[in-house]
């Protein structure tokens, strides 16, 4: 019987890299309201204090359930902690663009830089490990959100690389797709009122899962990407983060407890 951990993840520190970008803006979208602020203040000592809850259930997974069947073993987890972000002040160079850094105990642990109406990030979103370890080939900064662009504008990015399992590496692609959802909104997040706010959707796809699912004919139909949903506003940055998949039986939470600049 094989044991593997599906999923390797921290929902803000692990290290996830993407390349290969393509963005279309939909003509018909609703233009955005036009904010002047940002959606990452970069400040030096600003702190972002985050509640993060994760679970993993295989055996609430539509997939994992019938791979327990033919003899894998996946670990379940359910955790839940906080997480204080700080500014530090030091700036970084990734791929050629210069970042701000937030550390957490001092250690550095996300990234995130602004050029014109594009947000990059490094670390932001959570690093998913579909069968295995995952090593990508090219290390490239994800493009989280595009500034002054209308509801509906979408984005890809994809990361290639290797995935290690059964003792085979296997070429891999994960693959990135991001749709602004609204802008100007706002959003209720512990008890705060949040304005300005930008949603942003996420959906992961990664080619291995895809590969494994065409081994279980009776799974056809079933959807294999994992959905999240970003909340962004204005002068204080990310404020929730929500990961959910009955497929994966995966669900994780991040909301802001507290913000100081």
């Amino acid at each position: 019987m094989s044991t593997k951990n599906l999923f390797s993840l921290r929902l803000l520190g692990a290290c996830l890299v993407g390349a290969s970008l393509l963005v279309s803006c939909s003509k018909n979208s609703t233009p955005a309201s036009g904010p002047t602020g940002t959606y990452q203040p970069d400040s030096v000592g600003a702190t972002w204090t985050y509640a993060v809850s994760e679970d993993f259930s295989p055996s609430n997974s539509l997939l994992l359930s019938a791979l327990e069947d033919s003899g894998y073993q996946f670990n379940a987890f359910d955790t839940s902690f906080t997480e204080a972000l700080v500014s530090s002040g030091n700036d970084t160079t990734i791929g050629g663009l210069q970042y701000n850094t937030l550390t957490e105990s001092g250690y550095p642990v996300i990234y995130f830089s602004q050029q014109d109406s594009l947000y990059y990030s490094v670390g932001l979103l959570p690093d998913v490990a579909v069968l295995g370890g995952f090593t990508p080939t090219n290390a490239y900064p994800v493009v989280i959100y595009l500034k002054n662009e209308p509801v509906g504008a979408t984005w890809t990015q994809s990361i290639t690389g290797t995935t290690s399992f059964q003792g085979q590496n296997i070429p891999d692609t994960t693959y990135y797709t991001f749709t602004i959802q609204s802008v100007g909104g706002t959003r209720t997040v512990n008890n705060v009122n949040y304005t300005n706010v930008v949603t942003v959707q996420v959906s992961i796809l990664d080619a291995a899962s895809q590969d494994l699912l065409a081994e279980f004919g009776g799974l056809q139909g079933v959807s294999l990407a994992i959905p999240g949903t970003y909340y962004f506003s204005e002068n204080v940055g990310l404020i929730e983060a929500d990961i959910t998949s009955a497929t994966w039986g995966l669900t994780l939470t991040q909301q802001l407890q507290s913000y100081t600049q």
